[in-house]
């Protein structure tokens, strides 16, 4: 996974320069709940990876997503527990607004 994300930022550096590249980290959704270690350690490299390219942003909304016990918030996701909903969201918006807006 991190290989074919590094691939894609060196192909769009290459065709389009030096620009702001942000990853809005993988959600941890119920419906997709069996693949959370391979969500969880894809979001692991991206960020770290992030912390070494200067032209990379690691966004954290998994976080965000999480209720007290670890599981994902049952409140923001619509009845397909795959996608979410308003109230999902703002709590997007609120996370993603400050990246975008400094740029």
């Amino acid at each position: 996974m991190l290989e074919d994300f590094k691939t894609f930022v060196n192909e769009v550096t290459r065709k389009l320069g030096k620009l702001e590249i942000a990853f809005i980290s993988i959600a941890g959704n119920p419906a997709r709940w069996s693949q959370i270690e391979r969500v969880r350690e894809a979001n692991a490299l991206v960020a770290s990876y992030a912390k070494e390219n200067r032209h990379v942003e690691f966004i954290d909304v998994f976080s965000h997503m999480m209720a007290p016990n670890g599981l994902p918030k049952p409140d923001i996701f619509i009845d397909d527990r795959l996608h979410m909903n308003e109230k999902g969201y703002k709590i997007w918006r609120a996370i993603v607004a400050p990246y975008v807006m400094k740029r």
